[in-house]
């Protein structure tokens, strides 16, 4: 691991900055865009927006709307088979629809949300565009399995991620992906909040280089930055126990998978969402400590 200690941009540091225009209208403006993509060599004419598979966005009603603006909708994993073809009969349009999946398929050859994804695309093979989404778009096997649907999947347009440095960027188009999905989630505990370390537990705000402390894994992890934040900033409670930013990520399985999961495969099917998109569909993983 390398740290870079230095000052790094994200989100809130970028602004649209106005320019003059010779429009009389907004009602003049187009914001439709065409691409041709790397790898699948198709064409996408439309309005560059895409509803993002997160659990309450990504869904076929948000779809139904978007369509009409010729917009694309990422639909969320856990979608059955049954699903689709409900929809599709409700008069969803499939040109505007993407099929997600995780890497499940690399520990387990049952996994639901890959073999979906192949009912799908068997069934509907007017879906042109697989989104294949992780937490953490760096993992090696990660690329290869991207490099795999490729060699599938030779004519769709593949979008991966998730990662943010141009490097892993790089990477991902030219292992096969044709879209790559930017932007790892920030997050923060309040002080107050304890932590689990190889001493006994801390309040987070006591936690120090160096110190060791229980991951979702159920290993220790050795603390090598840590970050300080002077400002307010809106809380989200959670089970009346624990509040954080609303884009702090946990790591939890999706009740669908509950009948499946077991110690042995727990962590194929646990995926990282953040606070704000949690509900009950979610449970949160606690590992006992060691």
């Amino acid at each position: 691991m390398r740290i870079e200690p230095d000052i790094k941009l994200d989100y809130s540091n970028v602004l649209l900055r106005p320019k003059r225009s010779t429009l009389s209208s907004r009602n003049e403006v187009n914001i439709s865009r065409e691409y041709k993509f790397k790898h699948s060599g198709r064409k996408y004419e439309g309005i560059p927006i895409m509803a993002s598979n997160m659990d309450g966005v990504g869904t076929f009603s948000m779809a139904k709307a978007l369509q009409e603006h010729e917009m694309l909708t990422v639909l969320r994993k856990h979608y059955t088979i049954a699903n689709w073809e409900v929809a599709v009969t409700n008069g969803v349009s499939l040109q505007h629809l993407v099929v997600s999946t995780g890497t499940n398929i690399i520990f387990d050859k049952d996994a639901s949300d890959y073999l979906t994804m192949q009912q799908v695309l068997s069934k509907f093979p007017d879906v042109n565009i697989i989104c294949i989404d992780v937490a953490n778009g760096y993992l090696e096997n990660f690329v290869q399995f991207v490099n795999r649907v490729r060699e599938e999947y030779p004519s769709k347009t593949i979008i991966a991620g998730n990662v943010c440095t141009p490097e892993m960027t790089e990477e991902l188009i030219i292992g096969g992906a044709d879209i790559v999905k930017i932007g790892i989630g920030p997050g923060c505990f309040p002080p107050g909040t304890t932590v689990l370390t190889s001493n006994g537990t801390k309040p987070i705000e006591q936690i120090e280089i160096d110190d060791l402390v229980h991951t979702h894994t159920g290993s220790w992890k050795r603390v090598n930055n840590k970050f300080e934040f002077n400002h307010h900033r809106e809380l989200i409670k959670i089970n009346d126990s624990i509040q954080c930013t609303p884009g702090h990520k946990f790591y939890v399985v999706h009740k669908n998978y509950l009948e499946i999961v077991n110690d042995e495969n727990l962590h194929e099917y646990a995926e990282w969402i953040e606070a704000k998109e949690l509900d009950k569909n979610w449970y949160i993983l606690e590992e006992n400590s060691p």
